[in-house]
């Protein structure tokens, strides 16, 4: 400062250059923030597992507390039989946890056809503990724990004694609503 207690010159543009600095920065992390994107986290049967979401093939549509929501996500273990896992549900409350439905699906790697399975009727323990949108995307964070029932995804038919138990958190960000 000089002697009148005023800011020089080179005190302002020190002090504009930071401001903008900070601001370029906060504005960078919000648009990452932004993108669509997520993972899943937990255990399933004995192998713990941490995996993205596909943010290509996940979505949701209504309003942010009801309708429905998909999240998929990319393989999580070929080499040793597991696929995906689909968390899917609808509802017309779900801060309040009125689902219609809510399945979690683990596909078998090699086996389109086979997928184990658990929805509400199976006992399945769902917490959801964020809900937000901003604009067209949706922002969830939850968790869900159950058995897996092995399942023929055509007949339905499922094999109780093949089952696995899970354990898993998913925070995704959704884009893709219709």
């Amino acid at each position: 400062m000089n002697h009148y207690g005023n800011r020089s010159m080179q005190e302002t543009r020190t002090a504009t250059i930071s401001a903008l600095l900070l601001s370029m920065l906060l504005a960078t992390g919000t648009a990452y923030a932004a993108e669509p994107g997520g993972r899943i986290e937990g255990v399933v049967g004995d192998r713990e597992i941490s995996v993205e979401m596909d943010p290509n093939q996940s979505d949701w549509y209504g309003d942010g507390n009801s309708g429905g929501v998909s999240v998929l996500s990319r393989p999580i273990a070929p080499k040793d039989g597991f696929g995906r896992i689909s968390i899917g549900f609808e509802g017309s409350d779900f801060r309040d946890g009125r689902f219609i439905d809510f399945e979690v699906d683990l596909g078998v790697a090699g086996s389109p056809g086979i997928v184990y399975r658990a929805t509400l009727d199976d006992g399945l323990e769902v917490t959801l503990e964020r809900i937000e949108t901003h604009g067209e995307l949706l922002h969830i964070e939850g968790r869900v724990r159950g058995t897996l029932i092995r399942q023929e995804v055509r007949s339905g038919k499922r094999d109780e004694g093949d089952f696995l138990e899970f354990e898993l958190n998913f925070s995704a960000r959704l884009g893709n609503h219709y």
